[in-house]
This record gives C-alpha cells, structure tokens and sequence, in this order.
C-alpha cells in the first residue's frame, strides 16, 4: 500500500473546460507535485450520473475547522440542517425526475 495521501476532486460543471473543473486540476496537480496520488471526477463523469443533471450542481459547504460533531457523533444544528437540506432535495429531485420520464414516456405513446 502506498504510503502517500490519496486525494479525490469532485467538481466542475458539465460544461467542457469549466472554469471549476480547471481550478480543481490544478490543485490537484499541485497536490500531485507535492507527493499525493489524485483522482479527479470531473464534468464529464458527473453529467453521467442521474443527480447532476440539475440546473446547477448541489452541494452544502460544511466549515470544519472547528470540529462538526460532538464526541458522540452528533452534528451540530448547522451542519444537521445543511445535511438534511441536501438529503430532501435529492429525494425531491428523485420523484420529480421519475414524474418526468413517466409523462414523457406517456406523451411517446399518445404520438
């Protein structure tokens, strides 16, 4: 096993060459530099998975500096909130995703 940190990017849009993904390359390829083995999930393979296709990516940013849970594994309220938040609008997508394909599939049938 290798030794070295393993750092994974998330990010970009699914537009080619976003300005997102390329700041994320490059940090990556510092940390490369720096001795970390990277990996790098980019526009192209977020826009192929079902929850990406939004009109914006989702996401919550958590400040961790200061630790997120108590000793017993507890989120504070603002991270439980962001958290929850995310959890909702996925599932809320989900169905609203599904609705959409069930009536386009519909339409299809009527045509």
């Amino acid at each position: 096993m290798n030794g070295s940190p393993f750092v994974v990017g998330i990010g970009g849009t699914i537009s080619p060459g976003s300005s997102t993904e390329r700041v994320l390359a490059h940090a990556l390829r510092s940390g490369e530099a720096a001795g970390a083995r990277t990996k790098m999930f980019g526009g192209v393979i977020l826009a192929s998975l079902a929850h990406y296709g939004w009109p914006t990516p989702l996401g919550a940013t958590i400040n961790t500096s200061g630790g997120f849970s108590s000793k017993d594994g507890r989120f504070g309220d603002g991270v439980s909130t962001q958290l929850d938040m995310i959890g909702r609008q996925v599932c809320e997508f989900a169905a609203l995703r599904r609705i959409g394909a069930e009536g386009a599939h519909q339409e299809e049938k009527l045509q």
